[in-house]
């Protein structure tokens, strides 16, 4: 996702985390005016297997 927002003064911002986000490892750095944030997805479960006999 891109966005890009302009104002003057303090602001906030909050998005809601998809249940799919790694809400430990959220990482986030500001350089050159941008601000990165990178949020790694979870790691796939694996389903429970089951023979078929």
């Amino acid at each position: 996702m891109h966005r890009v927002e302009t104002g003057y003064g303090a602001f906030s911002r909050s998005l809601p985390l998809p249940d799919s986000a790694d809400g430990e490892n959220i990482a986030a750095e500001y350089k050159n005016g941008e601000l990165f944030i990178t949020i790694p997805k979870l790691k796939e479960k694996a389903g429970k297997k089951i023979k078929i006999k």
